[in-house]
């Protein structure tokens, strides 16, 4: 999932944060089993996969 977000933040100028879940007790309740997950701002894209037509959606409504 990483690598295809790198890649199109290129093209839509966004930047990607990590949060490891274990380090956070409580994105660690919030998120359990569904990680990866995929947000923009409050957002959620999706999660386990990448949905590229839901990224490239959301991207789209919150260009400038």
């Amino acid at each position: 999932m990483l690598a295809v977000l790198n890649e199109f933040s290129d093209t839509y100028h966004y930047r990607v944060e990590v949060r490891d879940i274990d380090l956070d007790p409580a994105l660690h309740a919030k998120f359990n089993t569904l990680v990866p997950a995929l947000y923009l701002g409050e957002h959620e894209i999706c999660h386990y996969f990448l949905d590229l037509e839901s990224l490239q959606s959301a991207l789209e409504q919150h260009r400038p």
